[in-house]
C-alpha cells in the first residue's frame, strides 16, 4: 500500500476500577475505515497499526491517540506515522484531528472529521494540508455493522491539483461473537485531477478479524490482523496488517484515605 493511502487510514495504560464489558460487543475502528463513534467521556484510546508489504518488505506504522473533548460529542486525536520504503525509515505526515458527532441514533451515527497535516522531511512536496471526512456507522441488526467514509485531502502550500485526493472507504463487520469479529474492508483514493496520467489511483480490499480482551479494571485490548490486497494501474500486492488498541478510563475511582 502506498504511504499516501496509509496516511488516510487513518494510539502502560492507567488501570482503574470499573466494571468489565464482558457481554458487550466490540465497538471499535475497522483497520482501514474510520467508525463514527467518538470516545466516551473520561475514556481514551491508543491505536497502533503495522503493515508489511509481502513483496517489497516496505512497512508503515501509525500511532493514534484519541481523547474526548471533553465528552462524546467532541473528540480530538493525533496520528504519528513512520514509514519504511526503499531501505529508508522516515517520519510520515503528522496529523491533528477534530471530530464532531452530529447524530447518534439507535442504529445510525454520523460524525464528520477535520484534520490538519504537516509533512516532514520531504522537499518539493506540499508542506501542509487539510482533510475533511464524513464517517457514518450503521448497525441494522445485532449481527452486522457497516462503517462508511468519504473525504477529501488538499494541500495548503507547495501543492498542485494532483495532490488533492478523494478517498472512499467501506467496511462490513460480522459480529460472529461478542468478542470475535470478521471484517471485510475496501478503501480507494482518486485524484481530483482525473485527466492527469502521472497520479496514482489505488484500491485496497482487506479481509480480517479482531477480538477483544476485557479487564475488570476497565482496560480493553483489541488485537486484530488483516491481509490487505493493494491494486493500482501498474501492479497488485498483498500485505499483512496488524492492529492493536488499548482503551481505558482516565481517572481512578479509588477513594482517597
Amino acid at each position: 500500500m502506498t504511504t499516501k493511502l496509509l496516511s488516510w487510514l487513518v494510539p502502560a495504560p492507567l488501570l482503574v476500577s470499573s466494571v468489565a464489558r464482558a457481554d458487550e460487543p466490540i465497538a471499535d475502528n475497522s483497520f482501514l475505515v474510520e467508525e463514527a463513534y467518538n470516545q466516551e467521556s473520561g475514556v481514551v484510546q491508543h491505536i497502533q497499526t503495522m503493515q508489511l508489504d509481502l513483496k517489497s518488505h516496505d512497512w508503515g506504522y501509525t500511532f493514534t491517540e484519541e481523547w474526548p473533548a471533553p465528552n462524546e460529542e467532541h473528540q480530538v486525536s493525533v496520528t504519528v506515522p513512520v514509514n519504511h520504503t526503499d531501505g529508508k525509515t522516515t517520519l510520515g505526515d503528522l496529523y491533528v484531528h477534530y471530530r464532531r458527532e452530529l447524530f447518534h441514533g439507535d442504529h445510525v451515527v454520523v460524525t464528520p472529521r477535520a484534520s490538519l497535516w504537516l509533512r516532514t522531511g520531504q522537499e518539493a512536496a506540499p508542506a501542509s494540508g487539510v482533510q475533511f471526512q464524513a464517517c457514518v456507522s450503521v448497525q441494522p441488526d445485532g449481527v452486522l455493522v457497516l462503517h462508511s467514509n468519504v473525504g477529501v485531502s488538499a494541500p495548503l502550500s507547495n501543492g498542485s491539483a494532483s495532490d488533492t485526493y478523494v478517498v472512499l472507504g467501506q467496511s462490513l463487520i460480522w459480529l460472529a461473537q461478542p468478542k470475535l469479529n470478521l471484517l471485510v474492508e475496501a478503501a480507494a483514493t482518486f485524484p481530483t485531477a482525473t485527466m492527469s496520467t502521472d497520479v496514482s489511483r489505488e484500491l485496497v480490499v482487506s479481509p480480517g478479524l479482531r477480538t477483544a480482551i476485557d479487564f475488570s479494571s476497565g482496560l480493553q485490548i483489541v488485537p486484530g490482523v488483516a491481509a490487505p490486497l493493494s491494486i493500482d494501474a501498474d501492479h497488485h500486492a498483498w500485505a499483512l496488517l496488524f492492529y492493536l488498541s488499548f482503551e481505558h478510563p482516565l481517572q481512578s475511582s479509588r477513594k482517597d484515605g
